[in-house]
């Protein structure tokens, strides 16, 4: 019987290796929000137990939810953040207080597995429901579709984990809280002239973000009076 199991756990390894990603039957989706329907007056707290919400702020985005996924490490930690910022509004705020009443929020994500395309998807169909706020998840990569369905749509979208100045150029609704990819190295390429550094040189992924980033070690080289020696995309 082990025979067998590792037997198939070989062709499963050698298919996948093979062939790539498999193709999916269906994008993952979680709802997070509060159960107010559940409940015990003996067990609230007293200002619990008054806290009645008006409505609910939906939030919704694509997230790397696959072990395999590319930006699985970081997107999966960042998804851990917004339900972690989630259960506190909800749970111990009272949800969004608004002129109109308390409003709960519910956080609605999507496996994106990394790709653009299925990102795309993802977003015409956020774009399509009753999601009021979009979040974006990791790399400027995937977040630059969201953003551009967003802004066709109107829609507000934060997209923390982005940088790429496309994702945000003439988009009026779309904010990130890195700083953008040319400011990235500014305070490295300063720093390095401060000790006496004559030359720099870049090394880059292709990537949105990376190539954003040394594209503007060419100006920070010149300001800082360095020689650029070499720029290589890997």
């Amino acid at each position: 019987m082990m025979k067998l199991l590792r037997a198939v756990a070989l062709l499963y390894i050698s298919a996948v290796t093979e062939t790539g990603a498999m193709s999916p039957n269906g994008i993952v989706s979680i709802k997070r929000s509060i159960d107010r329907d559940i409940t015990n007056e003996d067990l609230l707290q007293e200002e619990a137990s008054n806290c009645n919400f008006t409505g609910t702020v939906v939030l919704g985005g694509p997230f790397s939810l696959e072990q395999g996924d590319k930006f699985f490490t970081i997107g999966s930690k960042q998804l851990v953040s917004y339900n972690l910022m989630v259960d506190y509004i909800n749970r111990f705020k009272c949800g969004i207080n608004l002129s109109t009443g308390n409003y709960a929020i519910e956080l609605r994500s999507y496996d994106d597995q990394s790709d653009v395309q299925w990102t795309e998807v993802i977003a015409q169909k956020l774009a399509a429901s009753d999601v009021d706020i979009f979040l974006g998840g990791y790399s400027s990569t995937l977040t630059k579709p969201l953003a551009e369905v967003a802004h066709e749509n109107a829609k507000l979208l934060l997209a923390p984990g982005a940088a790429s100045t496309p994702v945000f150029d003439g988009k009026d609704k779309v904010f990130g809280t890195f700083p953008p990819t040319n400011k990235y190295l500014a305070q490295a390429v300063e720093g390095l002239a401060k000790v006496g550094a004559k030359t720099i040189a870049t090394v880059w992924e292709d990537a949105a973000f990376t190539r954003g980033v040394c594209a503007a070690a060419p100006d920070l080289a010149e300001t800082n009076q360095l020689e650029l020696t070499s720029a290589q995309e890997v």
